[in-house]
């Protein structure tokens, strides 16, 4: 099926190649090029991924399930592919490790997210207890640029589901405590 033990060379592998995609906001085939990478990776351990584009949005979705027609959600895990830079700045500052560092646009906002939720989310399905204690039902969101809409759709999908004005307030208090303290 795919290796059980966590092997940092095929992750620095994967986040180089993912830091050296021009995805900027804007940069919508370099957000369809990150899109399909991360689909590929998903549906090599056999997970259902949707692609898809909500009204206006520039660039593909992804919607990853284990249980893509299940009436909830036990996990959400939500994240966005883009990144602040513009078009050209992979030229300028490609990926590149100094010491215990990486460096690159977008290294840890958000692609190294995205790239460890992938493999939290590959070794949970290798978990025994996985399969005893949840009702084997997650959804992983990936937004594309300038768009909520892949959030908001996805969410009504979850078992009792709040408005998306009530995620964001949750994600904003959180933040907002965490830079406090």
């Amino acid at each position: 099926m795919f290796q059980t033990e966590f092997n940092l060379k095929d992750y620095l592998v994967h986040l180089e190649n993912l830091v050296n995609i021009d995805s900027g906001s804007s940069t919508y085939a370099g957000l369809d090029r990150v899109a399909e990478y991360y689909a590929t990776l998903y549906e090599e351990i056999d997970l259902h991924v949707k692609r898809f584009k909500p009204d206006h949005a520039p660039a593909n979705c992804l919607e990853i399930s284990n249980a893509p027609e299940a009436d909830y959600y036990d996990i959400l895990i939500v994240g966005h592919m883009d990144t602040v830079f513009t078009e050209g700045t992979v030229h300028e500052r490609p990926f590149r490790i100094e010491g215990d560092y990486a460096y690159g646009p977008g290294v840890a906002d958000m692609k190294a997210g995205l790239l460890s939720a992938y493999y939290i989310v590959k070794h949970l399905l290798l978990l025994v207890f996985w399969s005893k204690f949840f009702n084997h039902t997650f959804v992983l969101i990936q937004k594309c640029a300038k768009n909520q809409g892949c959030i908001k759709n996805s969410i009504l999908h979850l078992q009792n589901p709040r408005k998306w004005n009530d995620y964001y307030h949750d994600y904003y208090s959180v933040r907002q405590s965490f830079k406090q303290a």
